[in-house]
């Protein structure tokens, strides 16, 4: 069953089914955590329902998003959103994020920002929706990375979310493909609690140097 929800920012709502997948607070997270400039073309993989370009669209200055989905129920989900709230600079594609960089070749994209699936582990939710949104069955940690890679202008950011357990694989990967961590936010449940979730910025071609922080998650 859909239902329409208030994102409670600007009068934004998304359109979300309680049978399908539904964002999580981390997709909050790293919307009000990622930075676009006015004139800045924004990419973001693993869409979902879009609601972390949705959000953009308000609390950045982008000149447009555009976003990539493989599930086509999320992509649809994302259209209805995007009409709904009548938002003019933001394009879907219903498509494998590795059709990206043919799909965006005469794009300048300056930024990327991803909330990829967290896990590779056989255990997956009935759901197969579900399941493939939190769960590496269509796309891999070094797919997003490779990609992020070949789509970014030089000097140019990618913003992601992940779970805190793979940070060093994370780290790893994407330096193998030209992006520099540049910063790392430890989010902790509470206070008392060890971090269980990364934000983290890269740069395309950034020179070595690392800013780590940490901070309690507001979205419990």
């Amino acid at each position: 069953m859909k239902r329409i929800e208030d994102l409670q920012c600007g009068g934004l709502v998304i359109v979300q089914d309680k049978q399908s997948y539904n964002f999580t607070s981390d997709a909050v997270l790293l919307a009000n955590y990622f930075k676009a400039n006015a004139g800045d073309n924004v990419v973001e993989l693993c869409s979902g329902s879009g609601v972390i370009s949705i959000l953009g669209t308000k609390k950045t200055s982008a000149k447009h998003f555009y976003c990539f989905e493989i599930q086509e129920a999320l992509y649809k989900d994302c259209l209805e959103s995007i009409n709904l709230n009548k938002i003019t600079n933001m394009d879907v594609y219903n498509a494998d994020l590795k059709d990206a960089p043919q799909i965006l070749k005469d794009t300048r994209v300056d930024v990327v920002v991803v909330n990829p699936p967290y896990f590779t582990s056989t255990k997956k939710s009935q759901n197969k929706i579900v399941a493939a949104a939190t769960h590496e069955i269509y796309t891999t940690l070094e797919d997003i990375c490779k990609i992020a890679g070949k789509l970014l202008k030089y000097g140019g950011k990618l913003y992601m979310v992940h779970t805190a357990s793979r940070l060093a694989e994370i780290c790893h990967t994407l330096i193998e493909n030209n992006l520099e961590p540049k910063e790392i936010v430890l989010v902790k449940p509470t206070a008392s609690k060890d971090a269980n979730v990364i934000l983290i910025t890269a740069t395309k071609g950034g020179k070595v140097g690392l800013n780590i922080s940490e901070m309690i998650s507001t979205t419990n």
